[in-house]
């Protein structure tokens, strides 16, 4: 899948996160919550991004 990021496409497997595009952009995002051993929950909103003009967690 391609997305874009500040600008920039990427390209993403499907089923990866809005914070995984944003890592494979090479843009950094500091997060609090995210964490391999736990699934995505987006509950900090430390991360927050925008998404088609909304504010939302990226996971």
């Amino acid at each position: 899948m391609r997305v874009t990021v500040d600008g920039n496409e990427v390209d993403v497997p499907a089923g990866a996160t809005v914070l995984d595009a944003v890592r494979a952009a090479g843009r950094d995002l500091p997060t609090l919550c995210d964490d391999d051993r736990l699934a995505p929950a987006g509950l900090c909103r430390l991360c927050l991004v925008r998404v088609s003009g909304r504010i939302a967690p990226p996971a």
